[in-house]
């Protein structure tokens, strides 16, 4: 994910991932044609709404692929404050509300840590 985002292209003084190429000339913002920008807080809205609609979701927000991504790392290991630390959650509870598990999830750590990482050979443990 960091070389993803290092990869971005960016605008020399600006601190900002993410930008954009003005496709034209905008006397009012003094926007100018091929220049790049970084996208706003409020200028993603406009093309973010496109895709979804083409997509053809609905009642769908980009935080909700927070909401996923917690989900997908806590079943890919299930450690709470791990996903705690990577969301950036002073809270734990917060993290709790993030992470959707059902009974398949407690299914599959059950039988994560029932199975046996070590045998007895001769008398002395093997792997």
């Amino acid at each position: 994910m960091v070389e993803l985002l290092n990869a971005q292209p960016r605008v020399a003084g600006c601190n900002r991932v993410f930008t954009y190429t003005c496709r034209k000339t905008n006397r009012t913002t003094g926007q100018i044609k091929g220049e790049r920008y970084p996208w706003t807080e409020h200028g993603i809205y406009k093309p973010w709404n496109a895709v979804v609609k083409e997509a053809g979701l609905r009642d769908f927000r980009f935080h909700d692929l927070r909401h996923t991504g917690a989900t997908r790392l806590v079943r890919a290991v299930p450690n709470l404050e791990i996903a705690r630390q990577l969301l950036g959650h002073a809270d734990i509870k917060t993290t709790q509300k993030y992470a959707n598990t059902n009974r398949e999830d407690v299914r599959a750590a059950m039988e994560m840590v029932s199975e046996p990482k070590f045998t007895v050979v001769n008398g002395g443990l093997s792997d």
